[in-house]
């Protein structure tokens, strides 16, 4: 099933909870790969704080932040399993997220090793090359989009089929709650 252009590439506000790329290049690809799954690069939240709590009690104020229209994009992969700890603390404080585009900047020189500890964690839906979706723990979804990833066409292709992803995930959640509000 495919989605709508008009609706899965609305412009989305962005959060950085690790911050965002310390190397100007790799902020400017980063930016770049944001904007290009629907990120406003106006709307973009990325105060670094020494903690999860500390940014989550930060964003938790913005009205703006609906999981589906949001776009979380995480910078510092290793180690991998944290990235896993992030999002479930980032969820539990904030449950609006989990619905939210969740996206891994990869740069392969840093983390040469990511796609080895995302396959024995999960696995990945194609090449790092080609903006796969890692399947983590607990089906959780990620776009992985790497420095090297310059074809449009595939962060595109990519998208649809985390956006299906997402609403696969969310479905048994809201057939529980209309049984649930059946009774």
């Amino acid at each position: 099933m495919h989605v709508a252009a008009s609706n899965a590439f609305e412009r989305r506000l962005v959060l950085f909870p690790q911050g965002q790329p310390e190397n100007a290049e790799d902020r400017c690809y980063c930016a770049q790969f944001a904007f290009w799954c629907g990120g406003d690069v106006s709307r973009f939240i990325d105060a670094p704080t020494d903690s999860v709590e500390k940014f989550a009690s930060h964003v938790s104020r913005i009205t703006a932040i609906y999981g589906d229209q949001t776009l979380i994009v995480l910078t510092r992969t290793n180690p991998l399993a944290d990235i896993v700890n992030l999002r479930s603390r980032l969820e539990a404080r904030i449950p609006k997220v989990r619905g939210a585009r969740w996206i891994i900047y990869l740069d392969t020189n840093t983390d040469p090793l990511f796609e080895s500890t995302a396959m024995r964690l999960g696995h990945l839906t194609g090449k790092l090359s080609d903006a796969p979706v890692w399947i983590g723990p607990h089906d959780t979804h990620y776009l992985v989009v790497e420095s090297r990833t310059v074809e449009r066409s595939l962060v595109h292709e990519s998208l649809l089929e985390l956006d299906q992803l997402i609403r696969n995930r969310q479905l048994p959640m809201s057939i529980e709650v209309a049984a649930m509000a059946e009774r």
